[in-house]
């Protein structure tokens, strides 16, 4: 949101809501895993096959270490994370029949850490192991969070697209600068703007992580990301190609236009709701890692391409009972805390309930029966000795 209300909302929504909605990401994350239960596409490989590649670097640069550091930045509720530091954790620990494992998961003050908990203690937890001892901290990663030369390997999944800030506001109903249609549509200065805050953070991102890995240690990084020339996203892309015409909105644009024809939201308003992130590809993340060169080897980046939700279900009801509410479960309180600036709580309940049937018939028509794609992009960098 507006940068003057920047640290009076969460980012995400808490109490549970992401750990059971935003696991419809999880064919991301699972494209992490070692093992490849749910598929055996070529992308999904090569990113399983980086962490794992990853790890057993760092294992071998370590061989004598009898406790090896572990952070997970930008950890959110643990439903999602929580199944990749397995296998990182079980990795690590099949290198030494004596080596155990610590592991910090970090993110900032308002996250929900009750839920993160609950995931850490389930049954099926990493953190059942006896060697392995799980802890966590509230701060933001564009701060310190370990020692100087402490963690042996640093993993961030699908966090890092979110900004220290809102660098300049973003005219109309366009949330944020990315896709063919804000770009059709926002000033150079805008896009320009965005684009080296968000160069901005990444260095400083990784700059900090390098002061805290040890030498040889590395960072492992799945953001939410784009391609060069086109942003797959169902929430801050575009919207459904037409028949060679201009760029099209996406979904919630296209919702919150239809408040305003409606005058149920100003334009004041409109003006507060910016999505507080970017979506790099591959060239903005190779840009920022030369800025830190001296220190870290970028050894990959790559790009990749996943349905969201469950494709075991048809797409119809997938989009409305898992993409819909995983874009709540991300959104919500952004959106609310843009409202809540010149409306009461009940005022605004009201408003997001309109908002949000809105949105979802709107999802709907746009995206019908069609399986809904997002981009992310993978990068690993060592630490330099």
């Amino acid at each position: 949101i507006n940068a003057e209300y920047m640290g009076t909302s969460d980012v995400m929504q808490g109490r549970g809501v992401y750990n059971r909605f935003g696991t419809h990401q999880l064919a991301a994350h699972r494209s992490c895993r070692f093992q490849q239960a749910i598929s055996n596409h070529h992308r999904r490989r090569a990113t399983a096959e980086a962490l794992r590649a990853c790890v057993s670097r760092v294992g071998s640069a370590h061989r004598s270490t009898d406790v090896f550091y572990v952070a997970d930045i930008g950890c959110s509720e643990g439903a999602n994370s929580v199944h990749t530091l397995a296998d990182v954790t079980e990795s690590l620990l099949a290198s030494s029949p004596e080596c155990e494992v610590v592991v910090l998961h970090s993110d900032q003050p308002s996250n929900d850490f009750n839920s993160l908990m609950s995931a850490l203690s389930s049954g099926s937890s990493y953190s059942q192991n006896p060697r392995v001892f799980a802890f966590a901290q509230a701060r933001s990663f564009y701060s310190p969070l370990c020692a100087r030369n402490s963690i042996h390997i640093a993993v961030s999944h699908i966090a890092l697209h979110w900004l220290s800030r809102v660098p300049c506001p973003i005219p109309g109903v366009c949330l944020s600068t990315c896709g063919a249609y804000a770009s059709a549509n926002l000033s150079a200065e805008v896009k320009q703007c965005w684009r080296a805050q968000a160069k901005e953070d990444l260095v400083q991102f990784l700059s900090l992580r390098a002061r805290e890995l040890k030498p040889l240690g590395e960072l492992f990084v799945l953001m939410v990301g784009r391609e060069q020339n086109r942003t797959l996203n169902p929430f801050v892309g575009d919207g459904p190609a037409g028949d060679g015409g201009p760029p099209q909105q996406n979904a919630f644009s296209v919702a919150l236009s239809k408040l305003r024809s409606r005058d149920r939201v100003t334009d004041e308003e409109l003006s507060l709701l910016v999505m507080q992130y970017y979506l790099r590809d591959e060239d903005e993340v190779r840009e920022a890692a030369a800025s830190v060169s001296e220190v870290f080897e970028l050894i990959q980046t790559s790009t990749h391409v996943v349905p969201l939700g469950d494709e075991n279900v048809e797409a119809a009801v997938r989009n409305s009972t898992q993409v819909v509410p995983m874009f709540w479960a991300i959104h919500e309180p952004s959106v609310k805390q843009a409202f809540l600036t010149r409306r009461s709580p009940e005022a605004v309940a009201l408003l997001m309930a309109e908002l949000k049937e809105t949105f979802a018939q709107t999802f709907s028509e746009l995206h019908g029966n069609s399986t809904q794609l997002a981009t992310y992009v993978c990068a690993v960098f060592r630490k330099r000795c």
